[in-house]
């Protein structure tokens, strides 16, 4: 049989029990279709609003590593299998992964890879997957200065477009002060070690990029029981190394990539215990650092706490916590959806035997409540229009209280972006506010075409803000006035075509990206009906963006055109 690495006899569950009282804070959502896991590591495509989960460790005895990349619809709530190209990165599990600049895709790096047996072996080359054309690249791999990849965090710049590698382990249950980022133009890794006093991430794999503040935000997991510093040297046990991981002065650290500065963020005393393994992402819709999950010691249940970090007060708060609000759990995949303003969470553990005996792992898939509710409304808007310019409309909050002055403000959700603050709110009645905002621009209706422009504040005294989408009134699919003989209707699974010209059974239809490029043709598709399901995909198969799309029907002699925005 072969040898199951150190970290893996840590990640195993001792049983799977149901949670049944869900509450308001938990959603549930389709399982993950394969099946129990542990180590597998996830990540949102902003541009997509989609989940993408690669590999990780079977549920079976030997703890199998897997290759498997999955995408979850935020849209639609399904699960879908990506398939299996050349090149691909194999098997592995422990890995990282971070979504990259364009937003359209995402870095992996590292992580265990089957070797001879009955070892692992620690990958050490960066790849890149590209959601829109569904083909990885391997970018590269043996370059000198590589860092550790297995239970690392990564993250990237946006301004670089770069990929960042923190800490990590290879071989040995030991903590790392070293980090890197690959530079992608010179093909090499630039690496140098962390303040002494940030405890090592050996344990937590994540390295959220705070877009509003341009740095890297990192908190070090449970002090492992060695230390070492430099890639591919682990001497013996130092004390001191040791206590200076597990006594660090600050709560969190904030590294900034354009100058190479560390800043320590926040208390020891109030803040939350250094968890094993927790999910961790930021949430700029709040501008918090969210800690889920996780386990302290070798054995028993992992934590159900959801832990958040104001980064601008320094403080933290316990969102939720307790069997009817959340869920044990720790080591999962997941991560925060900032247009749902939720955290998404699948696979991982609840429990674990002491040292670690191969027991189980979870395949389940739920949401996590992180912001308040809200509804918006522009007012005075009829059916299918809205009111433009853009001056008012009503918030309505579901918990009633004071509004923070200068908090309210439209932001695009995919992006992180700030687009403008509300010029004026005034309260109308319990829960309800006016708010005005200037004229949109460019970029204001661009979000609003797209599905991604949202309002959120904060209430006086709450941790979070509240959050609203805002979109024009009327469904999704908005019928041209001029051509009412085709029209679109959301439905379970993409879109209901509805055509009502001559000869339906002749028609042809086409669908065309705003910049007026061919993306799917249909030959007949009524040919059984009036209607048909389109499923969003072009002429390849792959699924389009989020974004505005236009239908044009063409029957016997006779043309009916729509917009349709997703």
């Amino acid at each position: 049989m072969a040898r199951i690495p150190w970290y893996l006899l840590l990640s195993l569950v001792a049983l799977l029990f149901p949670v049944i009282a869900l509450g308001q804070t938990l959603r549930e959502a389709a399982p993950f279709p394969g099946g129990p896991r542990v180590v597998a590591r996830a990540v949102l495509i902003p541009k997509r609003q989609e989940i993408l989960l690669y590999a990780g460790a079977s549920a079976d005895p030997d703890l199998r590593a897997t290759e498997d990349l999955w995408s979850y619809d935020l849209v639609s709530g399904r699960w879908e299998s990506v398939s299996k190209s050349d090149p691909w990165p194999g098997p592995r599990l422990a890995h990282c992964m971070a979504a990259d600049a364009s937003g359209d895709g995402f870095y992996l790096y590292g992580g265990d890879v089957p070797g001879k047996e009955p070892d692992y072996t620690c990958a050490d080359g960066p790849w890149r997957f590209d959601a829109s054309l569904q083909q990885w690249k391997h970018v590269a791999s043996g370059l000198p200065g590589a860092p550790s990849g297995v239970f690392s965090g990564m993250s990237v710049d946006t301004g670089s477009g770069d990929p960042w590698v923190f800490f990590g382990a290879c071989g040995t249950n030991t903590c790392n002060w070293y980090f890197a980022h690959f530079d992608q133009e010179q093909l090499r890794w630039r690496g140098a070690a962390a303040p002494r006093d940030l405890p090592g991430g050996s344990t937590s794999a994540a390295a959220p990029f705070d877009p509003q503040r341009g740095v890297i935000l990192l908190r070090g997991g449970a002090p492992p029981r060695g230390c070492f510093d430099s890639p591919n040297l682990v001497p013996e046990l130092s004390t001191t190394l040791l206590e200076s991981a597990a006594l660090s002065p600050h709560s969190l650290w904030a590294f900034d990539p354009r100058n190479g500065a560390w800043q320590g963020l926040g208390a020891i005393a109030g803040s939350p215990a250094r968890q094993a393994w927790p999910l961790s992402d930021y949430d700029p819709v709040s501008g918090i650092f969210l800690q889920y999950g996780g386990r302290d010691g070798l054995g028993g249940v992992a934590s159900d706490s959801l832990w958040a970090f104001d980064v601008a007060s320094q403080t933290w708060d316990l969102l939720l916590a307790g069997p009817e609000r959340s869920r044990a759990r720790y080591d999962a995949a997941g991560a925060y959806c900032p247009c749902t303003g939720e955290m998404f969470v699948t696979t991982g553990a609840e429990s674990t035997a002491f040292g670690g005996a191969p027991i189980g792992a979870c395949s389940d898939a739920y949401f996590l409540r992180i912001e308040q509710p809200a509804d918006f409304a522009w007012d005075g808007a009829a059916p299918g229009q809205r009111n433009a310019p853009w001056h008012w409309g009503s918030v309505t909050l579901d918990d009633d209280g004071e509004i923070q002055p200068g908090s309210v403000r439209m932001m695009n959700c995919a992006t992180a972006k700030d687009l403008q603050v509300a010029e004026e709110i005034k309260r109308i009645g319990r829960g309800r506010w006016h708010v005005r905002f200037r004229a949109p621009g460019a970029e204001e209706e661009q979000a609003l075409a797209s599905g991604h422009l949202v309002l959120t504040g904060r209430v006086q005294g709450r941790p979070v803000n509240f959050l609203a989408k805002l979109k024009t009134a009327g469904s999704a699919a908005v019928r041209n006035p001029e051509m009412n003989s085709l029209r679109c209707e959301e439905v379970a699974g993409g879109w209901r075509i509805h055509y009502a010209g001559d000869h339906p059974e002749k028609a042809r239809l086409q669908v065309f990206d705003v910049a007026g490029k061919l993306l799917a043709r249909f030959d007949a598709p009524f040919g059984s009906g009036n209607s048909f399901v389109w499923d969003g995909r072009d002429g390849a198969g792959r699924r389009l963006a989020n974004g505005i799309y236009f239908l044009r029907a063409t029957g016997s002699g006779t043309t009916a055109k729509a917009v349709l925005v997703r």
